[in-house]
């Protein structure tokens, strides 16, 4: 795809946006939608049920949304067995695995759609990126499309359904017969509904964290569905960590076997030598526990803490630490490639090996009193890179995802989406 130039990199200043804390930044004016353009829930009207199916039967072949694609590790035959009668001699993990095999891993969508989000606020990049993020992760659109049906809302109204706005959104962004102002209208319907339930950043002036807004989302979403359907996304998205800190001076170990994350959340500080993502985490799974009182001495001093990955997730979200309870980032350069190998931090050999690829990056740009967010994504199939400011998209190379910088100056990685490679997950 050309490249299209953003003409709005040049006015990003602090001195002419006054804004708070990880705030996705004010942009000039764009291309300004209509107030009076609107979406309404899928079951609302039959003219959106009717563009929703037919953009589905596009994406899956069926009008139920089955998959993106079909799944590659199993049929859907097989599947539907493994979930409805898991083999109660399975451990929990593989269980775990299982749930996630019912999630297709790939999707093929058609050449060259690529769409962007309108910031109709000024302050919305933040939602922007993590939207971009989310559609270019196949496995979040495939639960989406397959699990949450219009029959099977359970919501108490599904007027005010997260989960049914999602899946339209994902279903608008790969449709190609949806133009852009659609997807936009309903980004921007989302965006009041969002408002309605509740959602609220930490600025005033609607600046906000593409993580705040992902973990608001998922709150939303545990609510409306059942829970057998997000058990499959804590299955593909969640990590469970087991911890040990043991006591040097009487022996004894204090441990915790299920400690289950979203997200490896990694401080960037105090800085490494090396700089890079793996001695971060390294760090971070070996770290020193400062004034730790043991619980059966009593004894308080420093004490190192182990943690090792009891279940390793399908998609991988990393966060690099920048922002502190005080409102203050930290731009430290943080190196990493796109590989990422957690093996040697794995509790058990029988998950195969712990090895991720690079799916997106959510970069920040500026400082806590002004700043933008862009996202820089990998295309489901073709593996061509992208760069999407708001409603301007670039073709990139890959380099400029692992060093944004060289793509947009000033700018550093902060969410990192990363998928398990295949064949790296046992059977």
């Amino acid at each position: 795809m050309a490249s299209v130039a953003s003409p709005f990199r040049g006015a990003m200043s602090p001195n002419k946006r006054p804004f708070s804390k990880i705030s996705g930044g004010t942009q000039p004016t764009k291309r300004m939608l209509p107030l009076n353009v609107g979406v309404k829930r899928a079951r609302s009207t039959n003219n959106t049920r009717d563009v929703e199916l037919s953009g589905l039967k596009r994406l899956t072949g069926f009008e139920s949304g089955a998959h993106f694609v079909e799944a590659t590790n199993a049929t859907l035959n097989d599947e539907a067995k493994r979930s409805l009668r898991p083999n109660e001699d399975d451990s929990p993990a593989k269980k775990r695995r299982n749930l996630s095999r019912t999630v297709a891993p790939t999707c093929d969508p058609a050449d060259g759609i690529t769409k962007g989000f309108y910031n109709f606020t000024g302050s919305l990049c933040y939602r922007n990126s993590l939207f971009q993020s989310l559609c270019h992760t196949p496995k979040f659109v495939n639960w989406l499309l397959q699990y949450h049906t219009n029959d099977d809302c359970v919501s108490d109204d599904s007027d005010y359904c997260v989960t049914c706005a999602m899946r339209l959104l994902v279903s608008f962004y790969w449709d190609q017969s949806v133009p852009q102002k659609r997807l936009a209208a309903q980004a921007k319907h989302m965006h009041g509904l969002f408002s309605e339930l509740g959602w609220r950043t930490h600025s005033a002036n609607g600046h906000g964290d593409p993580d705040d807004q992902l973990g608001w989302i998922l709150g939303q979403i545990r609510s409306e569905v059942p829970k057998s359907v997000f058990d499959k996304f804590d299955a593909f998205h969640n990590l469970i960590l087991k911890s040990e800190i043991k006591c040097e001076r009487c022996g004894y170990a204090s441990t915790s076997d299920g400690n289950e994350e979203r997200l490896l959340s990694i401080p960037i500080r105090p800085k490494m030598q090396n700089s890079t993502l793996s001695a971060y985490i390294s760090n971070y799974m070996e770290e020193l526990i400062h004034d730790y009182t043991c619980e059966k001495c009593k004894h308080k001093s420093n004490k190192h803490r182990k943690q090792r990955i009891v279940y390793a997730p399908d998609v991988l979200l990393v966060q690099l630490k920048r922002f502190n309870h005080l409102g203050q980032k930290d731009s430290l350069k943080v190196i990493y490639g796109s590989d990422l190998d957690l093996s040697r931090f794995s509790a058990d050999a029988d998950q195969g090996l712990l090895q991720y690829r690079l799916r997106s990056v959510i970069s920040h740009w500026g400082s806590t009193g002004g700043g933008h967010y862009i996202s820089m994504t990998k295309m489901p199939t073709r593996g061509e890179w992208y760069e999407f400011d708001d409603d301007a998209i670039q073709a990139i190379d890959v380099s400029h995802a692992l060093d944004p910088a060289k793509s947009s100056s000033g700018f550093t990685p902060y969410l990192l989406f990363y998928e398990r490679k295949p064949g790296t997950i046992p059977e």
